[in-house]
């Protein structure tokens, strides 16, 4: 499972697009000073997910889930674009921002409490993974997360543990 630092990074990068559209209105403003942090703590953000989740992956205590059902769940990443329309206010002072951060907290604060780690457009569209609910012979659901499409219900799926209910597939063959 991922330590509680590792938990934040992947929810931090979340946050990313919202974080990427504040930089980009601060770009087209010519607004260096705020404009440089925020695309450097984008650009770092895609990278340490990434690296997080490759680590995981590769490290991880590897199990598997016994399948036996499964529901796509990518849509799922559309209930957090809404928090990305606030990159599209327009600040007319610095405390307008101060405001949009803290929405960003709580944000942040209420996917980390439900351990909601698949509401994360970065893993989705840049980093390229697919969200699947499953359910297991045990009764046990988890949200599991791969790199490729699942086309049917694989018998065992081989997986490594973020939180309790979040699950990363280790296999690059399993559809």
């Amino acid at each position: 499972m991922l330590n509680s630092f590792a938990e934040w990074l992947l929810l931090a990068s979340a946050l990313s697009p919202a974080v990427l559209g504040i930089g980009l209105r601060y770009v087209v403003e010519h607004s260096w000073t705020i404009a440089v942090p925020c695309l450097l703590t984008v650009a770092t953000s895609v990278l340490l997910c990434h690296f997080l989740l490759k680590r995981v992956s590769d490290n991880g205590e590897k199990f598997n889930l016994h399948v036996l059902h499964l529901e796509r769940r990518d849509s799922a990443v559309l209930g957090i674009l809404a928090t990305y329309a606030l990159s599209l206010l327009r600040f007319e002072s610095h405390s307008d921002l101060i405001i949009t951060v803290y929405v960003f907290v709580l944000v942040m604060l209420g996917l980390h409490h439900s351990g909601a780690y698949h509401f994360n457009p970065v893993v989705a569209y840049i980093l390229r993974y697919h969200f699947y609910s499953v359910r297991t012979r045990s009764g046990m659901e988890y949200v599991v997360i791969t790199k490729t499409p699942l086309t049917r219900v694989p018998a065992d799926l081989p997986v490594v543990s973020l939180n309790r209910s979040v699950a990363l597939c280790t296999s690059s063959h399993d559809s």
